[in-house]
């Protein structure tokens, strides 16, 4: 009986010890590899992250994105899917609230908060991850005669298609606030617009591109833009950054910031010094994403932040230092993705845009 007593007190034994060195080896295999922690008894989760349309950066990059996620995460995986666009992948989280606990996108969080078309009343419940890149907005002519934005007076001017605070409303309240009163403006998409100005259809059009290095010195080459320049002369039309704040303030702080591109970032026709507006392209989440899905998926982009200029040109943008650069409020940023850059001591205060 003793001997069957002693066995019992044994087995126990081994029991505690086999797994006290299992806990410890688990806890320091998450510690090493930097990973934030499961929960949960470390199940799977499955997230979606909503980019644009094939072969847009920013499919590229949010391919890229999941492919890290699922090769550098022990509890999470991702997915990433095609759409049609931000307000879109916006519109999928204020309705779906399944999907506000497992999706990431290029969303309009500042549309939304303010409750600016398409969206029919306020939604405050998005918030960012991380942002991927900086790009901007500003006119540019062939016209000989129209060398500056005042020169617009009369003409035919190409902006975007509604509902686009961006594309559509500021540039209008810009031009408005300098005084000046083109003939008309011509609501043109992406792609036909270039195709308009070569037709001589409009005198303007809005051109656009993306930053290759942090401090909006360097640019990626817009390669229409590039095949434009290449048979006419390319005027760059920059903004009055004071005509500028005041319609952002008018327009309750949608549609980005001024930022003055340097001489020669983007090309030999730009001479002189561009102001533009620009703003901040990221990733985002409803804040009911769990705050460990979002700081995984933080931790995981910026140790692999050197990849992506692997992806598209305009990925040597990302840096961990960058991905903070947001525009936003403290608030605004998803607790899990503040705590990451906290406990990393990285600013997210900074910003690209002129003061």
């Amino acid at each position: 009986m003793k001997r069957k007593w002693l066995l019992v007190v044994m087995m126990c034994v081994f029991m505690v010890v086999a797994s006290a060195c299992n806990s410890s080896s688990t806890s320091s295999s998450k510690s090493n590899g930097g990973e934030s922690k499961g929960g949960q008894g470390d199940e799977t989760y499955e997230i979606d992250i909503y980019t644009f349309s094939n072969g847009s950066s920013t499919y590229l990059f949010g391919v890229a994105l999941a492919e890290l996620i699922n090769s550098n995460s022990s509890w999470l995986k991702a997915n990433a899917l095609e759409s049609p666009g931000t307000f879109q992948n916006t519109q999928l989280v204020m309705s779906d609230e399944n999907k506000r606990k497992n999706t990431i996108g290029v969303m309009a969080i500042e549309e939304a908060a303010a409750g600016f078309p398409p969206f029919k009343e306020p939604y405050d419940g998005i918030r960012a991850l991380a942002s991927f890149g900086l790009n901007f907005n500003a006119f540019v002519s062939i016209d000989p005669d129209v060398k500056t934005l005042k020169d617009l007076e009369g003409k035919v001017v190409g902006i975007g298609t509604p509902p686009s605070a961006v594309r559509v409303e500021l540039p209008k309240l810009v031009l408005e606030k300098m005084g000046i009163k083109p003939a008309k403006y011509e609501n043109l998409a992406i792609g036909s617009d270039i195709q308009a100005l070569k037709d001589g259809k409009v005198d303007a059009i809005l051109n656009g591109s993306f930053a290759t290095d942090p401090s909006g010195a360097k640019w990626a080459s817009n390669p229409a833009m590039t095949e434009l320049g290449a048979t006419d002369k390319i005027n760059y039309l920059s903004f009055d950054t004071k005509a500028m704040k005041e319609a952002i303030k008018e327009l309750d702080e949608l549609g980005g910031e001024p930022l003055e591109i340097p001489a020669g970032a983007l090309g030999k026709d730009q001479t002189d010094p561009y102001v533009v507006q620009a703003t901040m392209v990221g990733w985002y989440a409803d804040k009911e994403l769990p705050d460990r899905v979002a700081k995984e998926i933080v931790r995981i982009m910026a140790e692999n932040a050197e990849s992506f200029k692997d992806v598209h040109p305009t990925g040597a943008y990302i840096s961990p230092e960058t991905m903070a650069m947001l525009g936003l409020d403290k608030s605004l940023i998803h607790p899990g993705a503040l705590e990451y850059y906290e406990e990393k001591s990285i600013d997210v205060t900074k910003s690209p845009f002129m003061k």
